[in-house]
Formats: structure tokens, sequence, C-alpha cells
């Protein structure tokens, strides 16, 4: 079995789970605004938190929250405004190639090819990144988790618990429930949240383009 590669919040093509089309198929765009901060002074590669482009508010991230610095641009009737972003590649919505993620001895599953054998992002062809949708829809499960806790996550587990070991993640039983659903080239889809307009999707599964497997990132 070959299961597509691993995308952190597609844009528009998982949706296809999440609404009920009467007649054909359509598109949700699922992206989310890219927030944007001033830089800090004297470190033009760094955000200040304190200086919002305007209603900026930040996001998670692997990595800092983006810098946006607009210049001047002179032209011989005046200037015109030129952005410059600084951010992280895992910032925001993005794909992630089955390549990123370099294992170590004890979480490369037997078989499995290592990270220099697996496509990179610029060896990836649309093929890659369509295919037919399996979704694990564990939102309840979450709602009903940080509904302990006033409807936000906590870092302390005794309020809200989504560490590995919880059944608050997806497991192997999530997996089991829909393996009759998965064919050759499917995608595995998570749904965290009860809503559409607020849904944040995410494949569970890293590709590994001539074998089958599940890794978590």
């Amino acid at each position: 079995m070959r299961i597509k590669p691993f995308v952190f919040i597609p844009a528009v093509a998982i949706a296809l789970l999440t609404a009920q089309a009467s007649a054909g198929q359509f598109l949700i765009d699922l992206t989310h605004p890219l927030p944007t901060f001033q830089a800090m002074e004297g470190d033009p590669m760094k955000a200040d938190m304190a200086r919002p482009w305007f209603n900026s508010k930040p996001i998670p991230t692997f990595g800092q929250q983006t810098v946006l610095t607009i210049a001047q641009f002179p032209t011989n009737r005046g200037t015109f405004d030129l952005g410059t972003l600084v951010l992280s590649e895992h910032h925001g919505t993005h794909v992630d190639s089955p390549g990123h993620y370099v294992n170590n001895a004890g979480s490369l599953e037997e078989g499995f090819p290592p990270a220099s054998e697996r496509k990179l992002t610029h060896t990836l062809g649309a093929d890659d990144l369509i295919g037919p949708l399996v979704l694990i829809h564990i939102s309840g499960r979450v709602q009903a988790e940080l509904d302990k806790n006033g409807g936000r996550p906590s870092p302390d587990r005794n309020l809200t618990d989504f560490s590995d070991t919880s059944p608050n993640v997806v497991g192997p039983d999530d997996i089991a429930a829909v393996a009759d659903q998965l064919v050759d080239g499917a995608w595995l889809v998570l749904n965290r949240v009860g809503h559409v307009s607020t849904l944040m999707v995410r494949i569970l599964l890293k590709i590994l383009t001539s074998t089958a497997g599940i890794t978590r990132d």
C-alpha cells in the first residue's frame, strides 16, 4: 500500500470529506491567514510581538512568528511598497515532504526507507498530493477534554491531557476502525474540532512512496 505525503493543514482537497455534496464535488479553502509582525528594533529577523500588523494575533508554530518589513522601492515616478517576509518553513499552512523527518534508529520501522531515500518537496508531483480521503473524526473526544478547562487546552495534564498515552489523540484503535477504507494512495485525515469554519485537519501518515506505514511527527 502506498499512502500519500504528510501535509500539515492542506488547503482545499481535504474539505471534500467535511461537507455533504448533493451534486458533484466542490472545494472549501481551509487555509488560514498568516499573521505578521513588525521587526524588532535592531534585528530585522525577529518579530516584535508588541507591534503586530493590523489585527494579527500569534498562532502556534514550530518557529517564530512571521516578520513583515515594508520598504519603499524608488521609481522615476515615486515609490511603491516592497514587503519582505521572514518566516519558518513549518509556519502556517504548508506541505511537509516525506524526507523532511529524519528518524532515529529507534523510531524507524523495519523495512521503511531512511529519510535520504524518501521524496523531498521539489520532487513531489500533483499525483502525490491528490487522492481519496479517509476521515478519522475524534472531535467529540477532543472537545470533551477541552470543556474540562473552559474550552482551552492547558499544559497541566490534570486539566487537559493530550499526551500520546491519553485517549484524546489518534491511537491504534482509530486506525483499525477505518482499516477497511484504506486503499492504495489514500490520505488519512483527522478532524480534531467540530466545525468546518474552524476545522483543523492533519494528515497522520507520512508517505513512504513505495511502502506503507504510520509514523508520528
